[in-house]
């Protein structure tokens, strides 16, 4: 019994793990660049079943008596591009990342709304440093254009763009769609994508989706709810029994 409510609790848990990240997913329905997250989930405490068939014991497999998040998945699906006729605004058509020198080292983003600093920088929204394969690119003036694989020329080629390649499962979402890495392995710059100016790519949220998913983990969560009181009522006859013999 107690086994039950332990279990219950780890539903619960995961449930609000879940509705967490959910609500984060709809809270950037609207954030050009986005990539919705999805958790991975993983039975844990598991014994071993075992059937006695009269003669002898045999093992049937293991019986997980909990649930837990294992980790965040990033759902790297394309999202939908949208035409903004703004020279600034670039959008990755294929597998890559927009690199960008942040106050905590390089960082990647899929959101190519981008802007001149004072300075006369290639910035994101942030005041990030867009990255070429030379470092900063900087422009002489706001107008310029970019090549399908990521070159920049003001007449003459400035910088090409430095947009690389990298395996979701290396993914840690930051924040403001940046991500940093979880480690090197499989990064490398991307060849085979298609830089698109005057357009951005919208999130590859769907919030109705994403409401269906939420009702789901609600009512998971309820009823992990009920069966966790439902034991502590029977938990309590079994005490007052106790008490009358």
């Amino acid at each position: 019994m107690i086994r039950g409510l332990y279990t219950a609790a780890s539903a619960m848990v995961l449930g609000d793990t879940q509705m967490n990240v959910i609500a984060h997913n709809l809270a950037n329905a609207s954030t050009n660049g986005f990539y919705r997250q999805l958790l991975i989930q993983q039975g844990s405490g598991g014994q071993e079943v075992q059937r006695n068939d009269g003669t002898r014991t045999v093992p049937i497999g293991d019986l997980a008596t909990a649930v837990i998040a294992e980790e965040l998945f990033v759902d790297t699906s394309q999202g939908s591009l949208i035409e903004t006729g703004n020279v600034f605004d670039l959008a990755i058509e294929g597998e890559g990342f927009f690199a960008a020198r942040t106050p905590r080292g390089i960082r990647y983003t899929r959101c190519g709304a981008l802007a001149l600093s004072p300075e006369g920088s290639l910035v994101t929204e942030q005041g990030y440093h867009v990255q070429g394969l030379n470092g900063d690119i900087q422009l002489e003036k706001a107008e310029f254009s970019v090549s399908p694989s990521g070159e920049i020329f003001q007449e003459d080629l400035i910088d090409k763009l430095q947009i690389v390649r990298i395996p979701r499962e290396a993914l840690l979402a930051e924040g403001h769609s940046f991500y940093a890495l979880k480690s090197m392995e499989g990064v490398e710059l991307a060849e085979d994508c298609m830089v698109v100016q005057g357009t951005l790519e919208q999130t590859n949220v769907s919030v109705i989706e994403e409401m269906v998913r939420m009702i789901s983990a609600v009512r998971a969560y309820e009823t992990a709810q009920r069966l966790i009181t439902a034991q502590d009522e029977v938990l309590g006859f079994a005490v007052e029994i106790g008490k009358v013999s």
